[in-house]
């Protein structure tokens, strides 16, 4: 079971590691809060190495070394192990002193955390860290955790750390265009929140608890937030961080306690289907915001991009331009994309009249002052 990331190769440790596993032990730096500064014998090193094979045996987890690619040195071990007669195996690392504050720790951990959920399909992951081992606490931050619980082990101070929501970006092609760390992600939340839109998409035998955004829609965020820290999973339109519930979220819940997957944004999918670059365009949520508010932006030959708040903005939109002298602005509305359903309408502001238009449409703008 070896895994790999860009830097490194992690090999699962076997009898025959029995010296070097005992040295990294015996270390004085990893020793200080890992065996709480005592210094082991073989025989308890050798006992952890038999229990490292029967769980790799049994569960296909338990402890790697950590080798640098470049010259196949081990500088140090990491994965899941049991502490403290918890039911759920816990992340655990131990760097040597000469790999330390290279990033090595943080790349090893997120590829065990990838294989703990994709790999073993764990509902949730622990770390412990003691108090004082502060580096131990801004790795499992970067990671995603945050603090559940403290608890007092050997006289120290322990706080348990993991995190509990999910915001998944979902397009109109549903969950066949997820990835498989959103679809990880998805299947071991118990609770999935999302429109009624993304809620039908999951499959109709799924009898987990759903909650349907409320309005307004700050109810809803109270309800996820009182769910804490159970397994939440938010299904949103496109990408979450672009003008869209990611956001609302990150305002009231720690984006450390926050795993978010993007898909792509309507800005991103409008971009590749007109051959714009999304960095050269303008890009407005009408969503909640008055239609005046892009008129600033009205320039000859400026680009823009509208999320629009139903299947009045484009008309809306088109009078706007006409009242400020760009009724020659080339408007096209795009529904549904990454659908079999996508459809595009183009028009002239001045001349615009279709209104048969879902409601969940992006208009791009392609601005041009009236002559005379």
């Amino acid at each position: 079971m070896i895994l790999e990331t860009d830097r490194l190769i992690l090999t699962p440790i076997v009898e025959n590691d029995l010296n070097k596993l005992h040295a990294i032990f015996t270390d004085s730096y990893v020793r200080r809060y890992l065996c709480d500064g005592q210094i082991w014998s073989l025989d308890p090193v050798e006992e952890m190495i038999e229990q490292n094979e029967q769980l790799f045996g049994e569960k296909k987890f338990g402890l790697w070394f950590i080798e640098r690619k470049n010259d196949r040195e081990v500088i140090g071990f990491v994965g899941l192990w049991y502490f403290f007669e918890e039911p759920q195996p816990q992340l655990v690392y131990a760097l040597l002193p000469k790999a330390i504050k290279k990033g090595y720790a943080t790349e090893a951990s997120t590829k065990i955390l990838e294989y703990g959920f994709d790999g073993l399909g764990l509902d949730y992951l622990v770390a412990s860290c003691d108090r004082p081992n502060i580096e131990s606490c801004k790795l499992a931050a970067r990671l995603g955790m945050r603090q559940v619980e403290e608890r007092i082990v050997n006289e120290n101070p322990i706080g348990a750390m993991h995190k509990w929501l999910s915001v998944v970006g979902i397009g109109e092609d549903g969950l066949s265009g997820l990835s498989s760390i959103a679809l990880s992600l998805l299947d071991r939340s118990k609770i999935v929140v999302g429109g009624a839109r993304h809620l039908a998409m999951l499959p109709t035998d799924d009898t987990r608890e759903k909650l349907v955004w409320a309005s307004p829609l700050q109810t809803t965020v109270d309800r996820i937030i009182s769910r804490r820290p159970e397994a939440v999973c938010v299904l949103a339109s496109g990408d979450p961080m672009c003008h869209g519930i990611g956001v609302t979220l990150s305002r009231r819940i720690p984006i450390a306690e926050m795993t978010v997957i993007p898909a792509a944004s309507a800005f991103s999918l409008a971009c590749a289907r007109l051959g714009w670059p999304l960095a050269d365009v303008e890009t407005f949520s009408l969503t909640n915001r008055p239609i005046a508010s892009i008129a600033l932006s009205f320039s000859p030959g400026a680009r823009l991009l509208v999320l629009s708040a139903d299947r009045h903005t484009p008309e809306k939109v088109a009078q706007l331009l006409t009242q400020r002298g760009f009724g020659s602005s080339l408007m096209t509305v795009f529904e549904r994309m990454g659908s079999q359903a996508e459809r595009r309408i183009e028009g002239v502001a001045a001349a615009w009249n279709a209104t048969d238009l879902a409601d969940l449409n992006a208009i791009a703008i392609a601005v041009t002052a009236d002559r005379g």
